[in-house]
C-alpha cells in the first residue's frame, strides 16, 4: 500500500460512479498554455481501479488492479519559455518523468540479464530499480513490473520543430518493449480453506506416524525370521498411502 499525501480512495458500486470521479478529477487538474502547447496539462494523472471478487461457495477472493496514466509530457523550457509557477510544475514533470525513464531502462536490461543467465543456465545479478525516487514511479512500481500486463501509448508531434522529442519518446516506446511481465492470478484463501488443509496435513502426518509403527513391528517379526510379504503391515499400507496420493 502506497500513501501519498491528498490521495483518495473512494468505493464505487457501479460504472456511472466510476465515470463520475472521472469527471470530477478532470475538473480539477490544471492545465495552462505554454509557447509549445495550448492545453499544456500541468500534472501526471494516475487512476487506480482496485477490484475484488469472492466466490460465495468457496470463499475464495481474488483481487486485481486496473491502473490508467495520463502523463504529462516532457518539456523544454527553451521551447516553453515557462517561467514562475509554470517552471517549478515543468520542472516537478521532467524530474519524475526522468526517474521512470530510468526505471524502465533498468527493468529492460533486467530482462534482458535474465533472459541470458536462462539461455545459460547461470546465476545473474539484476539491477536495482528506483521506483522509491518519485511519487509517480511509486505508484507504478506495480504496473511496470512482475505480477502485470501493461500497455504503452506513446503521443508524438508531426511538427519538424519537435522531432527532438518526438525522438526521444519513440526511444522511451523502444526501451519498454524489452520488459517482460508474467500476470498471475491472485488469489487469497480464506481461514475456512487454511484449516481444511491443515486438517489433511494433519491426517496424512497421522498415516505416516502409523506406518511406522508398522515398520517397528515388521523390524521385530523380520529378526525372528517371521516376516512375509502377506503379513507385512507396512508394505500394505504404504501401497494404501501411495494410490490414496496420486
Amino acid at each position: 500500500q502506497v500513501f501519498v499525501d491528498g490521495l483518495n480512495e473512494i468505493f464505487v458500486r457501479d460504472q456511472n460512479e466510476i465515470y463520475n470521479l472521472i469527471k470530477t478529477a478532470n475538473q480539477q487538474r490544471i492545465s495552462a498554455e505554454t509557447k509549445m502547447n495550448r492545453t499544456s496539462s500541468r500534472s501526471h494523472a494516475v487512476l487506480t481501479i482496485i477490484l475484488e471478487q469472492e466466490d460465495v461457495y468457496t470463499g475464495n477472493v481474488k483481487k486485481s488492479k486496473f491502473c490508467l496514466v495520463d502523463l504529462a509530457g516532457s518539456e523544454k523550457v527553451g521551447k516553453t519559455q515557462a517561467t514562475g509557477i509554470r517552471l517549478k510544475e515543468a520542472t516537478s514533470i521532467n524530474k519524475s518523468l526522468t526517474t521512470l525513464g530510468t526505471c524502465m531502462n533498468k527493468l529492460a536490461e533486467n530482462s534482458v540479464t535474465g533472459n541470458a543467465a536462462a539461455d545459460s543456465k547461470s546465476s545473474a545479478s539484476l539491477r536495482h530499480i528506483p521506483f522509491r525516487e518519485s511519487v509517480l514511479t511509486r505508484l507504478l512500481s506495480d504496473s511496470l513490473g512482475g505480477n502485470c500486463k501493461t500497455t504503452l501509448v506513446i503521443n508524438c508531434s508531426p511538427c519538424a520543430y519537435n522531432v527532438e522529442e518526438s525522438i526521444s519518446t519513440l526511444r522511451f516506446g523502444e526501451r519498454a518493449k524489452k520488459i517482460e511481465t508474467k500476470a498471475r492470478i491472485n488469489q487469497v484463501k480464506t481461514a475456512q480453506q487454511y484449516r481444511r488443509e491443515l486438517q489433511v496435513a494433519q491426517t496424512e502426518i497421522l498415516k505416516l506416524y502409523r506406518i511406522i509403527e508398522d515398520c517397528a513391528v515388521d523390524i521385530s517379526a523380520a529378526f525372528k525370521g517371521a516376516l512375509s510379504v502377506e503379513n507385512c503391515r507396512s508394505y500394505k499400507k504404504l501401497l494404501e498411502l501411495k494410490k490414496s496420493t496420486l
